[in-house]
């Protein structure tokens, strides 16, 4: 007989000190919004005070572990907004992970 079961097992992971600032970055802004921060790469890189490339590649690589999602915004015309980040389930672990460690306030 199988049965399903939710178990949550601590597991060790490796995430660059880059995409830890940025996901605490990102929650911070965000507040208690479900919905995530509508915001500008320009303005995180600026914020973190590192490079455009930088703060690009700490996104997609928070987006592709699964700890921030990203939604396009776009006006009536077609012309792009600025996208829409969200923290995860997975990425709020990580922040927690982050603080408990000393690594961020």
């Amino acid at each position: 007989m199988s049965r399903k079961v939710t178990l949550t097992v601590p597991v060790d992971i490796v995430v660059r000190d880059r995409d830890v600032h940025m996901l605490a970055l990102v929650k911070k802004r965000s507040g208690a919004s479900s919905h995530g921060i509508s915001a500008s790469i320009r303005s995180f890189a600026d914020e973190l005070d590192v490079s455009l490339d930088t703060a690009r590649r700490a996104l997609a690589s928070c987006e592709e572990a699964g700890y921030l999602t990203v939604r396009a915004n776009r006006m009536k015309n077609g012309g792009q907004l600025e996208n829409t980040y969200c923290v995860t389930k997975s990425g709020d672990g990580v922040i927690e992970a982050a603080r408990r460690a000393g690594l961020i306030s």
